[in-house]
C-alpha cells in the first residue's frame, strides 16, 4: 500500500538502484469498503513506471479493474492487457471472483496457466497479500516462477485449512449469500 505519489517515485527510485531478486508487486489499492487507498497520481506511476520494473503482478480483481480502468469479464484477456503494461508476469488473484471454484490467473510470455481450488465456505482476509509472499519467498530460494507460483497456492490452501480463529474455535461455514 503506497499510498502516495511520492511514495511510489520512492520505491520506483529504489527497484531501478538496483536488485538482482525478482520483484513481486502485490498492488493494495482500495480498501474491502472500496475506499482507494491510492492517490490517481500515484496509480499513474504505478501503471507506468513501477508495473514495468515488475517480475510479477498481483491484483486481486478488483485491482486489476483499478489498474485497466475498466470491469474485467475475463481474467485471461486481463490478465494479457496488464502484461502489455509491462510486467514479466501476472497473476490475477480469483478469489473476489463468483463460483465454485477460485479461479487465479497467471499470465507470462509462455502462456497463461490457471491454478484452480474450491471456494472456501468462509471469508479470509489476507489471502491476496500471503500468496504473494508466499510465491516470493519460494521464488527467492530458487523456484522457477510457474513452481513459486504452485508453491505459494498450495501453502495458502494448507493455511486455509487449518484455519483457526481465536476464541471462536475453527473457522465454520458461513451462509453463502
Amino acid at each position: 500500500m503506497l499510498g502516495t505519489a511520492a511514495n511510489a517515485r520512492a520505491v520506483a527510485r529504489a527497484l531501478r538502484a538496483g536488485t538482482a531478486c525478482p520483484v513481486v508487486l502485490d498492488p493494495v489499492l482500495a480498501s474491502s469498503g472500496g475506499t482507494p487507498l491510492l492517490a490517481p497520481a500515484g496509480l499513474q506511476i504505478l501503471r507506468e513506471v513501477l508495473v514495468p520494473l515488475t517480475s510479477l503482478l498481483t491484483p486481486n480483481l478488483p485491482e486489476a479493474e483499478i489498474l485497466l480502468g475498466r470491469r474485467i469479464a475475463d481474467p485471461t484477456a486481463a490478465a494479457r492487457d496488464l502484461l502489455a503494461l509491462g510486467a514479466q508476469a501476472v497473476l490475477i488473484k480469483g478469489g473476489h471472483g463468483r463460483g465454485r471454484d477460485v479461479c487465479d490467473v497467471l499470465a507470462d510470455a509462455r502462456g497463461v496457466v490457471e491454478f484452480r481450488h474450491p471456494r472456501r465456505s468462509f471469508h479470509a482476509r489476507g489471502t491476496g497479500c500471503t500468496l504473494a509472499s508466499a510465491i516470493a519467498a519460494s521464488w527467492a530460494r530458487g523456484r522457477q516462477l510457474r513452481a513459486a507460483v504452485a508453491d505459494g497456492e498450495a501453502y495458502v490452501q494448507r493455511a486455509l485449512a487449518r484455519t483457526y480463529r481465536p476464541g471462536k474455535g475453527p473457522a465454520r461455514a458461513l451462509p453463502r449469500v
